[in-house]
């Protein structure tokens, strides 16, 4: 089974990596970039493609070539909340909803196995109405929320060969020391918003692409639950 991940440098797609080059049944993961990635030590680094892109809305037939037959794609770029911030609005609908429409528009026409399963990453706080109130953030919020509603009109449009699902994740923890992840773990052990470990997510996207879509969308409570069971079972 051959796996895309996008942003495959990001925090999240890091571990989503070393999870996915880890599985025996993932034989190829072709890992979407816009540097070169590192593969962790005790990895099969043979089973990895790696793709630098200089620009998320173009792709060569070298790098389209590369994505044919794969099963399914994590697609982790994007900017989260803070970073949002004091980028134009041209950007962040280039990033955000200009990036993954091409994205998933590329990758089914290089001709994937089918279904073909699109796992998006969004956020806790995204809905579909486009009407939605928010007290900050309220242009990259709606954004997200329009970016899932196109991802879902792609697969209806697509006779049965493009399924999608979103993953609204809370707060994602780690072990990690960074000082910015220390204060995402605090906030998340105090109960400020419902959160989910790095682990438990990758293991839960990845999840989605191998075994199928569970469900339209995933949140936060959804992303651990399959997430602990799916490291459970992998201990056994």
């Amino acid at each position: 089974m051959k796996l895309i991940i996008s942003g495959a440098t990001g925090f999240l797609a890091t571990e989503v990596l070393r999870q996915s080059l880890a599985r025996p049944e993932i034989t190829s993961v072709v890992a979407l970039s816009r540097r070169p990635v590192v593969v962790p030590d005790g990895l099969d680094a043979t089973k990895l493609k790696n793709i630098v892109l200089k620009d998320f809305a173009n792709y060569s037939q070298d790098d389209k070539a590369a994505l044919s037959g794969a099963k399914g794609c994590i697609w982790t770029i994007g900017l989260t909340p803070a970073k949002a911030f004091g980028v134009s609005k041209a950007d962040l609908r280039r990033i955000t909803l200009d990036y993954t429409m091409t994205g998933i528009k590329t990758m089914h026409e290089a001709g994937p196995a089918k279904p073909f399963r699109f796992v998006y990453l969004s956020g806790f706080a995204i809905t579909r109405d486009p009407n939605q109130r928010y007290l900050v953030g309220a242009d990259h919020l709606r954004l997200r929320g329009e970016v899932e509603r196109c991802l879902v009109q792609y697969a209806a449009e697509s006779n049965g060969e493009v399924e999608v699902t979103a993953a609204r994740a809370g707060l994602i923890t780690s072990q990690n020391a960074t000082l910015a992840q220390s204060f995402i773990n605090m906030a998340a052990a105090l109960g400020l918003a419902k959160s989910v470990g790095v682990d438990e997510i990758a293991a839960a996207l990845i999840d989605q692409v191998v075994n199928g879509i569970e469900k339209d969308p995933l949140d936060n409570d959804d992303l651990a639950r399959i997430g602990r069971k799916v490291l459970a079972e992998s201990k056994k």
